[in-house]
């Protein structure tokens, strides 16, 4: 008895001893993985965004043109904007050598004359008939600007008084702020409203559309893949059990090849639909992704002719005005990027795996 306990004790001492090595090979192993993704997980060094769309612009001016063209990008069609009419915009502001414009010709004051007007609409004011040979499209920037009481630092409201003359005298940074303040306060217009709910109830919709149709090639996949099991016991069966010649073989071999390869793309592709990240972009643009050292990445859709990446570095909160940069990426950096962010994912999802078992 007394060694059946000796040997028992000895058995239990080895499992623990086993346990414990098995955490140890595990700490191991997620700490290996761990600095895998930390190795992985950086981001190519980027270049200093000092042009958009082709127009050279300062740096500190960099998010406010994005903004403005996100914008644009958003809500064209509630402004009927013309193809390049934004960019137009940009170019006439921060073009070098920027040349005064006629009045009657200068894209940024028709700008803001689309916005006063789809706000005035919605204030149940009456039709402005803004037009941009007289000053009175300015009056009402000044008014607008002194009912909502933001910006008074950099415009006071003698700056309207003037007469469009101060606009005039203007840098483009500063008629670039009045053009923003605009598009902000057209987001309040029923017009405006009306639209971001259309945008959302539709894109609601292709999410729906796109997991019934993830779901139904998912069982279209099921059934083919039971269909042919039974053709291949009926053949089998046809020939009273006899094996297939070589030639019925591989007829029968790439007709089922054929058709599994069809619904099989057929199930990615809807699954790619749903697990595409799909987003009303006129309620909001939404980061990809923000890290906790003040650097936000972007991928903006005012950039149409392609794919970009974009990083914003907030620099440190402590410092007043923060120091706010943009940085851009060569075409060739896109697989370094997603590298990087598949692997910040992958950090994500462990963590959040290793909570669900710590509370458990």
């Amino acid at each position: 008895i007394k060694k059946a306990k000796a040997d028992s004790k000895h058995v239990d001492k080895d499992k623990n001893k086993n346990k414990v090595v098995g955490k140890i090979k595990k700490a191991k192993a997620d700490s290996k993985l761990k600095e895998e993704i930390g190795f992985e997980a950086q981001l190519p060094q980027g270049i200093s965004m000092t042009n958009v769309s082709g127009i050279g612009i300062p740096t500190e001016e960099t998010g406010n043109v994005l903004q403005f063209l996100e914008f644009c990008s958003a809500f064209g069609k509630v402004l009927d904007l013309k193809e390049g009419q934004a960019d137009s915009v940009v170019a006439e502001l921060f073009s070098s050598g920027r040349s005064i414009k006629r009045k009657q010709y200068s894209c940024v004051i028709q700008m803001m004359i689309q916005l006063l007007n789809l706000i005035s609409d919605d204030r149940d004011e009456m039709s402005l008939s803004l037009s941009a040979t007289d000053t009175t499209w300015f009056s009402y920037v000044g008014e607008f600007l002194s009912q909502s009481g933001v910006l008074s630092d950099c415009f006071p409201p003698e700056t309207f008084k003037s007469g469009v003359s101060e606009y005039e005298k203007m840098d483009g940074s500063k008629r670039l702020k009045l053009l923003i303040f605009l598009c902000d306060e057209s987001l309040s217009t029923w017009a405006m409203r009306n639209f971001m709910e259309e945008q959302y109830t539709e894109t609601e919709t292709k999410k729906k559309e796109a997991k019934q149709k993830a779901a139904a090639a998912k069982e279209k996949e099921k059934q083919l893949r039971q269909k042919m099991q039974s053709d291949l016991a009926k053949t089998h069966m046809a020939k009273n059990g006899a094996p297939l010649s070589v030639e019925e073989h591989h007829a029968m071999l790439s007709r089922i090849k054929a058709e599994a390869k069809e619904a099989h793309g057929e199930m990615l592709e809807a699954m790619g639909m749903t697990s595409t990240r799909q987003r009303c972009d006129a309620v909001r643009t939404d980061p990809i992704l923000v890290n906790d050292d003040g650097r936000v990445l972007w991928k903006l859709n005012c950039f149409e002719e392609e794919e970009k990446f974009l990083l914003q570095e907030l620099g440190r909160f402590d410092v007043l005005p923060p120091l706010e940069k943009w940085l851009e990426f060569k075409p060739e950096q896109k697989q370094e990027i997603e590298k990087y962010l598949s692997a910040k994912r992958m950090k994500l999802m462990r963590a959040q795996k290793n909570a669900n078992v710590e509370y458990n």
